[in-house]
């Protein structure tokens, strides 16, 4: 047993099994680590056994020396998994227990890190009822420590030898990001700001200038000359639509198999006119996002702000780059890519509701935030449009 911090949304979450919508590993790789291969190998009853022979298999291509990824499950055509009943539930589960699950599948939709001798447990957004549960709680997320088992591989580990200001960072950051007093539009951007100002000063300048560079990004909140300038930054609507008829160009090659999220591309596409001239899309998309994105995001804030909270901690956040702006750039596109998603929804249903953006943030989740060429892509388009400064990320932000 051992002192895990977890969001305290963990509690409230529980796999609703057959009812789910959706099945966890559909359309994706599903590593078997070599333990529980292992145990595979001993399972004695005849139908189980048979399925397993046939739905389980060495992965030779990684070598012998990587246990985690020391087999795979053979998805069927369609990314379904070929051991799941027909209540789409796990036969191996309900026929040899959980402990026989392979850690991938025992572990999902819950993410692991270490920072320093501490464990931490988030959840995934590519899960939809944790998606739910997630993004849906008006009061913010908080934190707590809590006795548990770790169960499953460590995704991330950071060393605090290394990085001895992690703390201070992270827990400034979601303050910054928690402080209700201004949309989570102007938060984000001033979080730009203190990230790349940070940047600009030598590790040995923290104990004497990181307190008052806090102080000072947090009093910006109530500079109201200031939060106008952001107000008038203009939003980059023809870089976002560019990037996605980029994207809907691509999107056979990446993989996007998720029936939902093309359902969704495909609306989008048709809502927002993307097959139009980019003066006709450009016109469409900004007056769709005035008349119903704004007025939503302005009642549910909380969304967002949720959606930013888990990303920093569950990515160990700014540390998860090679460079504080690179890790800042990542989480823009993410951003950008959600409102882009949102706002497209209700150029076709002509209204929001929670519920519609809680599905996007789940479908981008689970097609997007799992796709690594997907993510290169944006960023190698971003670097090759010269989009990559603060001032851009900020644009695409708005």
């Amino acid at each position: 047993m051992r002192k895990i911090l977890v969001p305290d949304y963990i509690s409230s979450f529980a796999c609703i099994g057959s009812e789910c919508e959706d099945t966890c590993c559909a359309g994706w790789q599903v590593p078997v680590d070599k333990v529980t291969y292992q145990k595979y190998r001993k399972v004695t009853t005849p139908v189980l056994r048979k399925q397993l022979d046939k739905a389980v298999t060495r992965n030779r291509s990684t070598g012998s020396s990587n246990d985690a990824w020391y087999a795979k499950i053979n998805l069927k055509d369609g990314g379904a998994c070929p051991l799941l009943d027909t209540k789409g539930l796990c036969s191996i589960q309900s026929d040899l227990g959980a402990s026989y699950l392979c850690n991938t599948c025992a572990v999902y939709p819950r993410y692991i890190n270490k920072v320093g001798d501490s464990y931490e447990q988030s959840l995934t957004l590519s899960c939809p009822q944790a998606a739910r549960i997630i993004l849906q709680k008006v009061e913010g997320i908080g934190f707590i420590e809590q006795t548990d088992e770790i169960t499953g591989a460590v995704v991330k580990q950071l060393s605090l030898l290394d990085q001895p200001y992690f703390w201070d960072l992270r827990i400034y950051i979601i303050e910054l990001m928690q402080n209700r007093k201004q949309s989570i539009e102007v938060r984000l951007i001033i979080l730009g700001l203190f990230l790349q100002r940070i940047e600009e000063i030598a590790i040995t300048d923290y104990p004497v200038l990181l307190p008052q560079i806090m102080k000072d990004y947090m009093l910006r909140l109530d500079n109201d000359a200031f939060v106008q300038s952001l107000m008038e930054l203009q939003p980059a609507r023809t870089f976002q639509l560019d990037l996605v008829t980029r994207l809907l160009a691509k999107r056979a090659d990446m993989g996007f198999g998720n029936k939902k999220y093309v359902a969704l591309l495909q609306s989008i596409v048709e809502g927002l006119h993307l097959n139009q001239s980019l003066q006709e899309k450009t016109l469409i998309y900004q007056q769709t996002y005035e008349t119903y994105y704004e007025p939503f995001s302005q009642e549910h804030d909380y969304i967002l702000e949720n959606y930013i909270v888990n990303y920093i901690f569950k990515n160990l956040m700014p540390y998860d780059k090679s460079t504080f702006q690179d890790s800042y750039m990542m989480l823009a596109i993410h951003i950008m890519l959600i409102k882009l998603h949102i706002t497209g929804v209700a150029s076709v249903k002509h209204e929001l509701d929670v519920s519609d953006a809680v599905e996007c943030i789940y479908l981008i989740g689970r097609t997007i935030e799992h796709s690594e060429q997907f993510l290169k892509f944006v960023h190698t388009n971003m670097v090759q449009a010269e989009f990559t400064t603060m001032g851009h990320m900020f644009s695409i932000i708005k």
